[in-house]
């Protein structure tokens, strides 16, 4: 049993895969500003890496399994890869539209499928 502080970081580290899955979610948000949500494809990967990391360090005391560890690192790995090649000031818009950016939002799902997570 994980305890309450961390199982909040683990809830907001699972919402945030869910953002980037979400291909609604990134048009209605990071395109349209249609709240009442507030994100943009910058904030979503901070918030990945950053929630991402005392996770993963410490994955079993998460009570993440092996399996859910390797699909989370699989994202992680794609994600960097990604960031590598995108310039600092990026275009929302031009992301979503990214056929690579699909691999991910897929990635993403499957990474959520491995937790059973539901919105």
């Amino acid at each position: 049993m994980i305890d309450k502080d961390r199982e909040g970081v683990l809830r907001r580290f699972l919402e945030t895969i869910a953002e980037i899955s979400d291909k609604n979610f990134q048009e209605r948000i990071w395109i349209k500003g249609i709240g009442p949500e507030c994100s943009s494809f910058e904030e979503a990967i901070c918030d990945f890496f950053d929630d991402g990391e005392p996770i993963l360090k410490n994955y079993k005391e998460f009570g993440l399994t092996d399996k859910q560890y390797e699909e989370v690192i699989q994202l992680q790995n794609e994600l960097q890869k990604y960031c590598d090649k995108t310039p600092e000031i990026v275009d929302n818009k031009e992301v979503l539209e990214d056929p690579e950016w699909a691999k991910i939002r897929k990635i993403a799902k499957e990474v959520l499928e491995a937790f059973n997570y539901k919105k």
